[in-house]
């Protein structure tokens, strides 16, 4: 095969070309192409794809890099004494989030970590020298059930900033730990194969939200809708998912049944002069869960789940 580039020129380009000029001559040589050449070719490669199709190939689509990636994630299982799931309400999601938080940092205490680590990584406490989104966030999962079936957590995820050996360590050692004495945390090894948890974690183009989204801002003023929207895509960028957005919809009524409206979840002291909404984020490709984004994400709200089925 050779291949080269070309142009078509006029005879005065031509003559200006330095070097020696070669042109065609009719006789015995170099085959080249004539009118109907290129559709002849054609037909002979459909003829042989019919007859012989290429069997030895794979299809992939492409996809930005980051859209395969996922933050290091660790899920368990609440349990009681007898293995059985215990269940807590999903409005009460930031109750749950508060006393994993209070039982990893006990935990990391108890295992000598050093203070910055767990000042830092495993309690969110900013300061000069740790990064406030370098930090565990804490999420509370709500089961997804058909209709006329209860939304209950069951099951909760920890999920790292940057990668850390230490974030790692810790969160293979909160095994049987008690919230509060009224779970233990069970590890759930393979979360994409949990019926619940692949939910969250498969990769989905639509998403929304089963806890409401708490927007990082004020909307005083006119153009509510449009602001809205801008405070949506800024907890998107906050939570370093950059994938291209193609639509947002905004609701006060929940996504998925069993769900609530966004007047029904707890927040936090610090965040109830925050605005709550349920959305529907439909990207340009596939996105990887779990997918958690808003003022309230480090404690259970404004979790996502994909709408494959939906």
């Amino acid at each position: 095969m050779v291949v080269g580039n070309g142009r078509v020129i006029d005879e005065s380009q031509k003559n200006r070309l330095p070097g020696i000029t070669y042109v065609p001559v009719e006789g015995k040589g170099w085959r080249v192409p004539v009118e109907g050449s290129l559709d002849e070719l054609m037909g002979r490669y459909q003829q042989q794809m019919n007859t012989m199709p290429p069997n030895q190939y794979e299809e992939v689509t492409y996809v930005r890099e980051a859209a395969t990636q996922r933050s290091p994630m660790h899920a368990f299982a609440l349990v009681n004494e007898d293995g059985d799931y215990c269940r807590f309400d999903a409005t009460d999601a930031m109750v749950v989030a508060a006393e994993l938080r209070h039982a990893a940092h006990t935990r990391a205490k108890q295992l000598s970590f050093d203070a910055a680590f767990t000042e830092g990584y495993v309690c969110g406490h900013a300061n000069r020298s740790h990064d406030k989104d370098d930090r565990f966030a804490y999420i509370p999962v709500p089961t997804l059930a058909p209709a006329g079936r209860d939304n209950d957590i069951r099951r909760v995820m920890l999920i790292q900033g940057r990668a850390s050996s230490k974030a790692d360590s810790l969160a293979r050692r909160l095994s049987g730990v008690s919230l509060s004495g009224k779970a233990r945390l069970r590890p759930i090894d393979n979360p994409d194969n949990d019926g619940v948890m692949k939910k969250y974690t498969e990769a989905a183009e639509r998403w929304g939200t089963v806890t409401p989204i708490v927007l990082p801002g004020h909307l005083n003023g006119r153009g509510l809708a449009r602001r809205q929207t801008k405070l949506v895509l800024k907890s998107l960028a906050h939570a370093f998912v950059m994938t291209p957005v193609a639509e947002i919809h905004l609701q006060a009524d929940p996504i998925f049944p069993g769900a609530e409206r966004v007047g029904r979840y707890r927040v936090p002291e610090y965040l109830r002069q925050f605005t709550k909404i349920h959305a529907i984020i439909t990207f340009s490709e596939p996105v990887i869960g779990p997918v958690v984004i808003g003022a309230g994400r480090y404690v259970g709200l404004g979790l996502m789940a994909g709408l494959i089925d939906i």
